[in-house]
């Protein structure tokens, strides 16, 4: 008498199985399904597989993401653009922090406050008193009031030079070329020194 055969079937395609195929699908039905793991047939060599197969889903887990694995409500991928924000965003605090405590400091020292004049920048002490009587007399001359007699020029000790052209009084240094430079006066009009 012949053995009684049991025969199974395909839960997909629901072609009779060969002895080779792999269970409970055909060998076709293995090669088309991408999220079935068939170690025999070498199409998947991940070896994190979830158990996944058409008649057995994978049971969802907490808190697991796998990039490879869909997304459908949008709570994973929505995490990490979180977390890649902050990330960002502290990467750059950081570096403007440091920006900040290696330029500011060095800015700052660089500086000597002065009287604010146009023109050449640095100036030496005797200029900056210069410029402070310029400012003095200039706004004197603007007020009306006669300038004091013991104004002068720290550097030389002369008095300073007064021109008048076309109603603009012009008040300059006696000798700017002991300031090494070309020019130092003050306009009333303007009312801010120059150095030149």
């Amino acid at each position: 008498m012949e053995e009684h055969q049991h025969i199974e079937f395909c839960e997909r395609c629901g072609v009779e199985l060969l002895p080779a195929d792999p269970a409970p699908l055909c060998a076709m039905c293995y090669v088309s399904d991408t999220s079935v793991y068939a170690p025999s047939l070498l199409l998947v060599t991940d070896a994190s597989w979830s158990g996944t197969t058409p008649s057995r889903p994978a049971v969802p887990t907490r808190n697991s993401f796998v990039p490879w694995r869909p997304d459908p409500d949008g709570k994973h991928a929505a995490r990490r653009r979180k977390r890649s924000r902050r990330l960002t965003l502290a990467l750059a605090l950081m570096t403007l922090a440091a920006i900040m405590f290696a330029v500011v400091p060095a800015a700052i020292s660089g500086t000597k406050p002065g009287p604010v004049h146009v023109g050449v920048q640095q100036v030496d002490a005797g200029t900056d008193a210069c410029l402070a009587n310029l400012y003095t007399l200039v706004a004197d001359k603007k007020a009306g009031r006669a300038s004091p007699a013991d104004v002068v020029c720290p550097v030389t000790g002369k008095p300073y030079l007064y021109t008048q052209y076309q109603g603009v009084t012009t008040i300059s240094c006696p000798s700017a070329a002991a300031h090494q430079q070309t020019r130092v006066y003050v306009k009333t009009d303007t009312g801010v020194p120059i150095v030149n």
